[in-house]
């Protein structure tokens, strides 16, 4: 239903993974299908269920683009929107660097439990840039 309901309303996916292994994620088997900057992941089986169970399980906007420029949560928070931005809409939201060594921050918007967003920043100060966004546990997007 979800990627009949996309296709309706955006078109033709640009690349579609079809269903295969993915060692990144939970379950048999896992199926990524994009829309330029925008990622819907599906898998196959997974979070215990029964293994021919189709589950989506994520949603990944990787960048800027005309297309994720109309995403936004609704509070307003997309990618483009800066530290503070999401500082005022989502006051429990941590901000942290993503490694030690880097100029990149992740944050997390509930860091005490219930549904999320997390993604990366420019830095994490107020004036950084959201550069990524995603929503979904059973895929991992910060890889060691």
């Amino acid at each position: 239903m979800v990627l009949d309901a996309l296709t309706a309303a955006l078109g033709n996916a640009d690349h579609d993974t079809g269903w295969r292994k993915d060692d990144t994620c939970e379950g048999s088997s896992t199926r990524r299908v994009t829309w330029g900057d925008l990622e819907l992941v599906f898998t196959k089986g997974a979070n215990g269920l029964e293994p021919d169970t189709l589950t989506f399980q994520q949603w990944h906007i990787r960048a800027y683009s005309a297309l994720t420029a109309k995403m936004v949560t609704p509070e307003g928070i997309g990618v483009g929107s800066t530290v503070g931005d999401l500082k005022h809409a989502y006051p429990e939201a941590k901000v942290t660097r993503a490694r030690s060594i880097d100029e990149a921050g992740i944050y997390l918007t509930k860091p005490e439990g219930g549904p999320f967003i997390q993604g990366f920043t420019k830095d994490t100060d107020d004036k950084s840039a959201i550069t990524s966004m995603w929503a979904g546990l059973a895929c991992q997007r910060i890889l060691g």
